[in-house]
């Protein structure tokens, strides 16, 4: 049989899991905000407190079994559960890839042009090329940074809770 700790654990880890989950599938449609993110947070917490999750019949049963650490409990579980600001660096505008790949395409046209006389063609090649790689290296490496901002957020998100996941062990173990 399970102790409460392990038992609560397995609950928890659950939760926490559907709130990454919620997190996640809701970068994909938007961006992520702090209002945003306590929402999710709300909506998820719901599951401690409804007959229809296997989290919120365990905190039942185990309130009812507990009376003196159910108010205490509760608390933590519902109404303590706070996010703050993730402090996230800013991403690059999104500009950024048409500016530089402008100025490769512009540092090749000069090049090929007044450096090596080239013909049209040369000079036209000169100024393409870097264009087409430049511009999809750098959409990549937007791709990548914002990708990187949103799992970082995630992840804060999910670690300033574990102060509510210890203020719940500490009450179980009383």
């Amino acid at each position: 049989m399970q102790t409460d700790n392990e038992a609560f654990n397995e609950h928890w880890n659950y939760f926490i899991n559907a709130f990454r989950g919620k997190l996640k599938r809701s970068a994909t449609k938007q961006q992520l905000t702090l209002p945003l993110a306590k929402l999710i947070l709300t909506e998820t917490a719901l599951m401690w407190t409804s007959e229809y999750e296997l989290a919120g019949r365990w905190l039942s049963t185990y309130c009812s079994e507990h009376p003196d650490k159910s108010e205490q409990l509760r608390q933590v579980l519902i109404d303590d559960m706070e996010l703050a600001d993730a402090k996230l660096s800013a991403p690059l505008p999104s500009w950024m890839p048409i500016a530089v790949a402008g100025a490769g395409g512009l540092t090749g046209l000069a090049v090929a042009r007044y450096a090596l006389s080239a013909s049209r063609w040369v000079t036209a090649a000169s100024a393409l090329v870097p264009i087409l790689i430049l511009y999809p290296t750098m959409r990549q490496l937007l791709n990548r940074q914002a990708a990187r901002a949103t799992s970082t957020a995630i992840n804060t998100w999910v670690s300033q809770l574990n102060k509510n996941k210890e203020q719940a062990l500490a009450i179980l173990s009383q």
